[in-house]
């Protein structure tokens, strides 16, 4: 059985910690981190750098992962970098619900098409119950991939679960896991085109270089 789940959290409560933190960027012109452009964009570092805001939403997650109808993870798995940070506060929380040990690990990038993990940690993936996390879902592509290096371990992917969803899972690396449970804490839908097909562009609208692939050519740039 396949589905999408939103948690108990309300959206509205999700959102507005989002905008208080100016961790929701609107009416601007973003070129995204997977090369689309969009006129809003998402950046969870704010949220990523307040523990109690992290701890409430990773409260969240645990106390869906505990009514969840599948059986209760081992470990919980993040992608660099706001993945690492929310599987953290998940598994201190989901431990109080639980009767054993929850770990926590932290997956690193390599390169643009796969993730690494520490050779230490391991052994909390292999032949173990996995729950994958991440903060924020555009097309699902980090958590397909840490699902296939979970699985490449040995580990069981039950599920995974995001703070915000802002577009369609629809990443071909999701394929390597179907059915797959997704849930989002909170949804809000955000238009986005390719380079080719953006209005933005059309209109000469100015690209942020703050934010996304619009940086990270700064960066470059500078140096």
């Amino acid at each position: 059985m396949s589905g999408e789940i939103t948690a108990k959290i309300t959206n509205n409560r999700v959102l507005k910690l989002f905008c208080d933190h100016g961790a929701l960027l609107k009416n601007g012109h973003f070129c995204l981190t997977s090369g689309r452009h969009s006129s809003a964009y998402v950046n969870p570092d704010p949220i990523l750098s307040e523990p109690e805001v992290l701890s409430e939403l990773g409260f969240a997650m645990a106390q869906w992962i505990r009514d969840a109808k599948f059986i209760m993870p081992d470990t919980i798995v993040g992608p660099e970098t706001g993945g690492a940070y929310l599987a953290q506060w998940t598994a201190w929380h989901l431990r109080s619900f639980a009767s054993g040990n929850i770990h926590a690990v932290g997956l690193h990038k390599k390169g643009k098409k796969s993730f690494t993990i520490s050779p230490a940690l391991e052994q909390h993936v292999r032949g173990k119950r996995i729950f994958i996390v991440d903060d924020v879902l555009t097309s699902g592509r980090s958590i397909g991939l840490a699902a296939d290096l979970c699985h490449k371990i040995g580990g069981e992917v039950l599920g995974a679960g995001c703070l915000l969803k802002r577009g369609e899972p629809r990443a071909p690396e999701l394929g390597f896991y179907k059915p797959f449970f997704i849930l989002s804490l909170a949804v809000f839908m955000l238009p986005d085109w390719r380079k080719k097909d953006c209005p933005l562009c059309k209109d000469g609208v100015p690209e942020n270089t703050q934010y996304g692939h619009g940086a990270m050519r700064t960066q470059k740039n500078s140096r």
